[in-house]
């Protein structure tokens, strides 16, 4: 039989006999069956009991076939009853139930488990990440932060102390410089639940936060509220573990050059935080933020060098894989390694122990058995992208492993006469071929899940992840030699740490300067969870399809097919709806996004409190699930920047037709209309100036529904002597009868011209000034007599604007306390109003 044909049956036997691999499949089944259809701890419990049962006596009476199906499903219902413990059920005694919405002070006793981290604070260029200037009148949070996660011991309670158990997160404002892992510590705090998401396809940090078992945040303003109760005990292998940690901190910034140091933390020890926050989105923008992440890649290569440095002629090759092994152990659990990093340790021992054994470690098997090592700590790392995405690489790189190749005979070519140099060249090029090949195999298979969980697609990394490849390489080992090397030999740290800085500056400059290049991204909505798990079980059976053309190219098709159907942007109302009017959650901040059924999008104000990023995060997350690329206009009411912040980040990340603001903002705000103007130009977006009486669209491009947009306010040289509150732009939108008003910030004399108009009648106002007092609540809700009134934030003066408006029998929403607010102008005429936590809600309890 022929060598490639010999190759190929045994490929195909070996992929078959995997049963790990089948294991996994059913662990996963149980962990997604109780996530999404819960079902109590006794059954699950009761089922894995059965199904044993029903094991042992298929086994003893030799029914190996049901015996295996039986014992797969005892699998899966002990993993069903795991993950059901560590998501759904906490103590009575947990800091969680103590934890509200509103933070409320507490006094905590605790134990720190980990060491301190000191986030030093951001330049405005470092905060702002969106590639523009910062916004007139931005300056971000000048103060450092510090952070540390605790497990809580007491509670007071009056004059007693209350035990209680949990985990939280501490953020400090300043610099806690005297506490250390392992200290128990008095806590002076603010005690708050964890955020949870208020728009629909936000990130939701209460979940992301629930899978490590912590269901609230404590803020303390000041390190002086921190006291140590009990230094930490030396025996306590945790707290050693941590310290080890932050004393590699402090050798990075003993040795490696200032502005790289964040990068090298990350980079080594995993501190993800410690990186500017535009740093951070250049990596996500050319899909280069596995560099920053200790994953299999970190490990890998590791495990690789090291193994290459002990067989350097000194050590057997056995003790030299199992010394290789125990380091890179060590080094996950001084690292607190993250899932990525634990399967990479866990192929790293498979593969050792098959070595030494003189066997092959099957690929498919040795990834199965660390995926159910990650569940078997934390069945939650199932739904998190970090893992989802490295496995699905490492799945990548074990199907192309098996994959029959043609290799260079180095002697069949000396023989024919070619030189070492040629042979050397035609080997390192086939080399790269297949790294390319690889890479882009593996950036086919993970954009899909990329697009659905981050909304972009990173070509650039195809040329990033070949060019950047060695000096990740040298600068990842260059640091791990400051850490260890430098200690054991401290002449050499300086030089190691001048190489590792070096190539990390390389790195850091490579990837913001191609950030923005054209094409290095796409910004798209994603396919839906049904739509990715179907392009994944396509991928699968294509991949186990008999090796016969017709089939595989049939398949191929399938998946092309299931790529232009799914990650191309389809923008529908539902049926029945004539216009959707959504009013985005963004803290103290507004924008709307109203959607018509004439196909024309638009949204008015972008902004929120001294968080651009903020505020383009929660509107560009509820663009995205609505499967919206394409904005007719973004209308900015007024100056203030809680109002225009975002402009940048979401003109880059959608298309847009234009830019409407006042022309009042030219002569009484010119620095912020020229940063709009500077925003817009770059994206090639023209600005349009208006004021009242004008319209943003011709009349006849409404269709045939009953349909206008008028502008009320300002006039063109503004309110005189008013502010740029006074000077907000004004909209009221009618459809069939149905009438919304925006109002911006309007106030003062602004808010006076408006009310001296003949009174409308109107189903929906925002809430001038975010429900402020200070904005005529008592006058407008007698002018509009509304039946819906929307806050966006919490109303200032709560009391005095709730009696105002409920007095006209209207009803309150404040963005902040139930999320974002849909308002639905049905093709019957009638109106609905819902908002995101009711939807959520009703989600949750299913049909």
């Amino acid at each position: 039989m022929h060598r490639a044909t010999q190759f190929v049956a045994k490929r195909v036997a070996v992929r078959h006999h995997q049963p790990l691999v089948i294991v996994l499949a059913a662990v996963v089944a149980g962990i997604v069956v109780d996530r999404y259809r819960p079902l109590p701890l006794a059954v699950w419990m009761s089922a894995a009991i059965a199904m044993l049962a029903a094991w042992a006596v298929a086994h003893r009476r030799e029914r190996n076939k049901f015996a295996v199906v039986v014992l797969f499903l005892s699998a899966g219902s002990v993993a069903g009853a795991w993950h059901h413990c560590c998501w759904y059920l906490f103590s009575t005694d947990d800091v969680g139930h103590y934890a509200a919405a509103e933070a409320q002070s507490v006094a905590i006793r605790a134990i720190v488990r980990d060491a301190p981290r000191i986030l030093e604070p951001p330049s405005p260029e470092e905060a702002n990440s969106s590639g523009l200037a910062p916004p007139p009148g931005y300056s971000p949070d000048s103060r450092a932060r510090t952070k540390f996660e605790i497990e809580a011991v007491a509670i007071r309670d009056v004059d007693a102390w209350r035990p209680i158990t949990g985990l939280a997160d501490v953020q400090i404002d300043g610099r806690l410089t005297n506490v250390v892992a392992g200290d128990r510590v008095l806590l002076f705090g603010r005690l708050s639940a964890s955020p949870e998401a208020l728009n629909p396809g936000e990130f939701d940090f209460a979940a992301h936060y629930r899978a490590e078992r912590k269901l609230c945040i404590i803020r303390i303003a000041a390190p002086e509220s921190v006291s140590v109760i009990e230094p930490a005990s030396k025996w306590n292998v945790v707290a050693q573990l941590s310290q080890l940690r932050a004393a590699g901190h402090r050798r990075l910034l003993q040795y490696v050059r200032s502005d790289q140091v964040g990068f090298a933390s990350a980079l080594l020890l995993g501190y993800r935080d410690l990186l500017a926050r535009s740093d951070n989105w250049a990596f996500f923008r050319t899909g280069t933020v596995h560099v920053l992440s200790i994953s299999g890649l970190h490990i890998g290569m590791l495990a690789f060098f090291l193994h290459a440095a002990l067989r350097v002629g000194w050590l057997r090759r056995a003790t030299a894989i199992m010394v290789t092994v125990g380091i890179t152990a060590a080094y996950a659990l001084v690292i607190d390694a993250e899932p990525p990093a634990v399967r990479a340790v866990m192929v790293v021992m498979l593969v050792a122990i098959a070595s030494l054994f003189g066997r092959r470690a099957l690929s498919f098997n040795v990834l199965a058995a660390s995926a159910l090592l990650v569940l078997a700590i934390n069945p939650c790392d199932l739904f998190r992208a970090g893992p989802q995405l490295s496995f699905l690489a490492a799945a990548v790189l074990a199907w192309r492993s098996e994959q029959p190749r043609q290799e260079l005979d180095e002697e069949t070519a000396a023989e024919l006469g070619h030189s070492r140099f040629r042979i050397w060249c035609t080997a390192r090029g086939r080399a790269l071929v297949d790294g390319l090949i690889l890479s882009s195999l593996i950036f086919l298979i993970t954009t899909p899940l990329v697009a659905y969980r981050f909304h972009i697609a990173s070509p650039i990394s195809l040329l990033l992840t070949p060019v950047l490849a060695f000096p990740v390489a040298v600068g990842l080992m260059s640091g791990f030699c400051v850490l260890t090397i430098g200690w054991l030999l401290p002449p050499l740290a300086p030089l190691l740490g001048i190489v590792c800085g070096g190539l990390l500056w390389f790195i850091d400059w490579v990837v913001i300067n191609t950030q923005f290049w054209p094409a290095a991204a796409f910004w798209l909505p994603g396919p839906s969870l049904w739509q990715l798990c179907l392009f994944y079980a396509l991928i699968a059976a294509w991949l186990w399809l008999p090796p016969r053309r017709w089939l595989r190219v049939a398949g191929g098709a399938i998946v092309c097919a299931w790529c232009v159907v799914c990650l191309l942007p389809w923008h529908t109302l539902p049926e029945g709806v004539a216009q959707r009017t959504t009013f985005i959650s963004v803290g103290h901040g507004l924008s709307v996004l109203v959607e018509q059924d004439d196909g024309r999008c638009w949204l008015y104000d972008c902004g929120r409190m001294q968080s651009p990023e903020g505020a383009a995060r929660s509107i560009s997350a509820v663009l995205w699930t609505r499967g919206v690329t394409h904005l007719d206009a973004v209308v900015i009411s007024h100056a203030d920047s809680d109002h225009y912040n975002a402009i940048g980040y979401l003109l880059e990340q959608f298309t847009v037709d234009k830019v409407v603001v006042s022309e009042a903002m030219r002569a009484k705000a010119a620095d912020v209309l020229a940063y709009v103007r500077y925003a817009a130009d770059r994206e090639g977006v023209p600005v349009v100036e208006v004021s009242a009486g004008d319209k943003l669209w011709p009349d006849e491009q409404f269709g045939e529904r009953n349909r206008s947009l008028d502008l009320w306010h300002p006039p063109p040289l503004g309110v005189p002597a008013g502010s740029d509150n006074s000077d907000s732009l004004v909209l009221l939108s009618t459809i069939d009868g149905r009438r919304i008003l925006l109002t911006g910030d309007v106030e003062g004399d602004g808010l006076a011209s408006i009310l001296q108009r003949p009174p409308v009648d109107c189903d929906v106002v925002l809430a001038p000034h975010h429900g402020s007092s200070r904005s005529n609540p008592p006058g407008l809700a007698q002018w509009s007599r509304p039946e819906t009134v929307v806050v966006s934030g919490t109303a200032d003066g709560a009391r005095v604007v709730r009696h105002a408006y409920e007095s006209v029998g209207a009803r309150i929403l404040e963005t902040t306390k139930v999320g974002a607010i849909t308002v639905d102008v049905l093709t019957s005429g009638e109106i609905r109003v819902s908002t995101f936590r009711e939807e959520r809600s009703q989600g949750e309890r299913g049909p």
